[in-house]
């Protein structure tokens, strides 16, 4: 048995061969509307209510992610703040100034409203060592910090398998047994002009095939996980590209992780967060809950603020 300040008992059933207890301090709430890796749920100090544009252009299938226009000290900003995460499409702008906003398509969620929703991920070409200022082991990490921060919220179980599909590219493929996630990299604009740093397809049903939920870094851009690095974070890049693979579309009109440009918001591994209005667009298309993500036979469970059991059984 494995336990942490999870918010809730349930009970999973996985094959394991580690329970990596996490985040098992408990912390106060965050009074700035931040859920960290900490056991720190945020307050949802904004109403539920976002926009759902399943009937919009299926050109936004795929979103991208764009460097953040924020302010910072003495005019001083961090490596590629102020860029797009992805394209952006601004016929939607007014449409999408509603806080979050969700695409009308969600992973496979049998029982409904808060209760669990199995995705499959991988890593296709992401772990060849060709995504610049970032190594193996770091590209794997920020992906699993990306998904561990939405697991935390949501009912989302997130499990890595071996990758199947084709060379990454934007090029649509047949659906069939590839994982629901696959995240690599290629070339998509360069470093400059508007820089686009990455993009995240969103989940069925959006006239896509194959390629619905796979997210793609842009391969000609420099990336780091540590805030003393240079180059852009791939950890709140990949955050923002799951959000839309899960089914989010920009939120605009309050500050949220799923804005369309990149903030340099996270100070490195494990320091991540959400924000109040990532968490109401995200429990909005799955419901409340709490998830895990199961890499290569570890489990991390990601908390909320709370002292509950979190029970794991092995199987098998």
């Amino acid at each position: 048995m494995c336990s942490g300040l999870i918010g809730r008992t349930i009970a999973l059933t996985v094959e394991t061969l580690e329970c990596r207890r996490l985040l098992s301090r408990a912390l106060p709430a965050s009074a700035d509307g931040k859920v960290a890796h900490t056991p720190v749920i945020a307050q949802e100090a904004f109403p539920n209510r976002g926009v759902d544009l399943s009937s919009q252009s299926p050109r936004l299938a795929k979103d991208e992610l764009l460097p953040a226009k924020v302010p910072t000290p003495e005019g001083w900003k961090p490596d590629g703040v102020g860029l797009p995460f992805d394209e952006v499409d601004s016929s939607f702008a007014e449409v999408l100034d509603q806080r979050f906003a969700t695409t009308g398509g969600k992973w496979a969620q049998p029982g409904g409203l808060g209760t669990p929703s199995n995705i499959s991920f991988s890593f296709s070409n992401l772990l060849n060592g060709g995504l610049p200022g970032v190594t193996t082991a770091q590209a794997r990490a920020a992906i699993v910090d990306g998904l561990r921060l939405w697991s935390a919220v949501a009912p989302l179980r997130f499990t890595n398998v071996g990758d199947s599909g084709p060379a990454v590219s934007d090029t649509d493929y047949a659906p069939g047994t590839t994982p629901n996630i696959r995240a690599g990299h290629h070339f998509i604009d360069g470093a400059s002009g508007s820089n686009v740093l990455a993009h995240g397809y969103f989940p069925p049903p959006n006239g896509l095939g194959g390629i619905a939920g796979d997210l793609h870094f842009d391969n000609s851009n420099t990336f780091r996980v540590d805030a003393a690095g240079s180059g852009i974070d791939m950890i709140e890049v990949a955050t923002h590209e799951i959000g839309h693979t899960l089914g989010l579309n920009h939120a605009t009109g309050v500050d949220a992780i799923m804005n369309a440009f990149y903030g340099a918001r996270y100070a490195g591994p494990e320091t991540g967060f959400l924000l109040a209005d990532d968490i109401n667009g995200i429990r909005s298309v799955y419901g409340n809950g709490v998830g895990y993500v199961l890499d290569s036979g570890v489990l991390y469970l990601t908390g909320t603020e709370g002292v509950d059991v979190l029970v794991v059984e092995e199987s098998g």
